[in-house]
């Protein structure tokens, strides 16, 4: 059972965050909202496990499959409840990261693409995610996603450079860009926004784009890119980094991970501005871009057989003092906000990309034969819609009706009702053990004032009662083996 407060808050929150998508008709603008406030209750990757009842489940697979459903009217009502929340904010933290959906398409049937690499064949679709966070770090909502799906034939490396930025999936990056500046600006006023991007966007493209919007961002640099200084001298971002006398350190709590351990580490911080010398290397064309870098890095000792901790930022944002160039370094840290949101949506609560059973598993890794192993499974899988049909069937029972008034007053089939009472005729496999199915029997028993008296010698005795009604006596040190053979002569020569 759901309380009534929470039921009550998703409601809220539903209609809060896709109360204003306008679907071209009321109606569907109402499923949408009801469809966003289950899931919101019983969160899956599935319909089906979102939606128990029949005409719901209906309801949201015809919504779903709608030609007159336009994506992009949900992503602007989703964008407009971040900016109504981030109303009294000074900026807005807007990370942005792409990931996979890796999804089931063994026929390669579905309107799918290639994810991964060629090799592992894995099949889905690809996302770049827009997350508005505030000031202080928290989370506002989804600003925008952009969905595409990849050629059945990628182009190779060697053709990259020949392909336009039409051409290519970095286009994407610009869209979301874009798309988040459209979603969050209030009644044609643009919010200041602070882009947040990791390495794969440390291309001039997107570099370029960014610094065209009059918003601030920070990309993490991938690489050690050429500078451009007068008289043409040939110099590097960490060139010009290393001159620079640090501006201060802060400490950092590294937590342990694969190939890392614990440590708190001393950062220092190095600040420089520079303009980036890139060049399109399809055509030839040098593209200067004034920009500030600022370098974080792990100072003194490193544990043996690791790297320090370092982070090149790319930024336009002020960098002339400490205070700067450290918030710079914070809002970069929210970057992983967006990690966090697609680890929850596609592995979390969810579980939109579920994980795959290990092929040691499939493969038979566990201690018995391959029809052991699936009875093992078959017995302890309960599933949700198992799970649904017995509350029914048990209600049904203690109802005292028909199966064909039960079932009239639910809305369901008769049928279903006898097909699913004789398929759980036996109790659940995973449910504790069941009572026995007789009652246990009771002796009368007499209440007396007084007990009788026994006499010392005979309370010392040790007495067994058979079924026929001998009884024997003997003293609390006797052989039990001689006891016991005793018993058994006396039961057999009585059968």
């Amino acid at each position: 059972m759901v309380r009534a407060e929470t039921a009550s808050s998703t409601r809220a929150w539903a209609e809060e965050e896709f109360g204003t998508a306008n679907l071209g008709d009321k109606r569907r603008n109402k499923r949408l909202v009801d469809m966003a406030e289950r899931a919101a209750l019983a969160p899956s990757g599935k319909v089906s496990e979102v939606f128990d009842e029949p005409a719901e489940r209906q309801g949201a697979y015809d919504f779903l499959e709608s030609r007159h459903v336009d994506v992009r009217a949900i992503l602007a009502a989703m964008g407009r409840a971040v900016a109504q929340r981030s109303a009294d904010h000074p900026f807005v933290f807007v990370p942005v990261d792409g990931t996979s959906l890796n999804l089931v398409d063994r026929a390669c049937s579905k309107d799918f693409g290639l994810i991964g690499t060629k090799l592992q064949k894995a099949r889905g679709l690809k996302v770049i995610s827009a997350l508005g966070v505030s000031a202080e770090g928290v989370p506002l909502g989804i600003a925008t996603m952009t969905y595409w799906v990849r050629p059945g034939k990628q182009g190779v490396a060697r053709t990259r450079t020949k392909r336009t930025l039409e051409e290519k999936e970095l286009r994407h990056w610009n869209e979301t860009i874009d798309q988040t500046i459209e979603h969050l600006g209030i009644e044609g006023r643009p919010r200041q926004l602070w882009f947040q991007l990791d390495r794969e966007a440390d291309a001039w493209p997107v570099l370029e784009h960014l610094a065209s919007t009059g918003h601030t961002y920070t990309v993490r640099g991938n690489w050690n890119r050429r500078v451009h200084e007068a008289g043409n001298q040939r110099r590097y971002i960490f060139d010009v980094l290393a001159s620079r006398k640090p501006m201060g350190t802060y400490t950092l709590h590294v937590p342990a991970g694969p190939g890392r351990t614990a440590r708190t580490a001393r950062m220092s911080i190095r600040a420089a501005s520079v303009t980036l010398d890139v060049r399109d290397k399809r055509t030839g064309n040098r593209h200067p871009l004034p920009t500030n870098v600022v370098w974080a890095r792990e100072e003194g000792r490193v544990p043996e057989g690791e790297e320090p901790i370092e982070w090149l930022l790319l930024t336009n944002h002020p960098i002339d003092t400490l205070e700067d160039a450290c918030l710079v370094i914070f809002g970069y840290t929210q970057r992983w906000r967006i990690e966090e949101f697609h680890r929850t949506w596609k592995q979390g609560g969810c579980n939109v990309v579920p994980v795959r059973r290990p092929p040691s598993f499939r493969s038979g890794a566990l201690p018995c034969s391959s029809r052991r192993r699936r009875r093992f499974v078959m017995a302890t899988r309960t599933t949700r819609t198992e799970r649904r049909w017995r509350r029914v069937v048990d209600e049904w029972r203690q109802s005292g009706q028909s199966a064909r008034e039960f079932a009239k007053g639910r809305g369901i089939s008769a049928g279903m009702i006898y097909a699913w009472s004789s398929r759980l005729g036996k109790p659940d496999a995973s449910s504790p053990a069941a009572p026995p199915a007789t009652a246990p029997k009771f002796l009368p028993v007499t209440l007396i004032e007084e007990a009788p008296t026994v006499s010392p010698e005979r309370s010392a005795m040790l007495e067994v009662v058979l079924p026929r009604g001998e009884i024997i006596r003997v003293s609390p040190g006797a052989d039990l083996t001689q006891l016991g053979r005793v018993v058994a002569a006396l039961r057999g020569g009585a059968a």
